[in-house]
């Protein structure tokens, strides 16, 4: 099972178009595994925020995950 970024990478490289499956190939390797596992959790933290979102994007303060500045 996957999850986060490894998911994206996964579910990329099961596409049918062979420029999807390169980026999938290429978030699995480092040093861009890295890289991927952070942009997933700046969205996966943020997506209330991006365009588009709505109010059930946003999980209810108790339920989010604690971030080293604490809010």
């Amino acid at each position: 099972m996957h999850g986060g970024a490894e998911a994206v990478a996964h579910l990329l490289k099961q596409s049918p178009h062979r420029s999807w499956r390169l980026a999938g190939q290429a978030m699995a390797m480092p040093p861009l595994n890295w890289t991927a596992r952070l942009v997933y959790r700046a969205v996966a933290m943020n997506g209330h925020r991006l365009p588009g979102a709505t109010a059930a994007c946003s999980l209810p303060a108790h339920l989010r995950p604690a971030t080293r500045d604490g809010a």
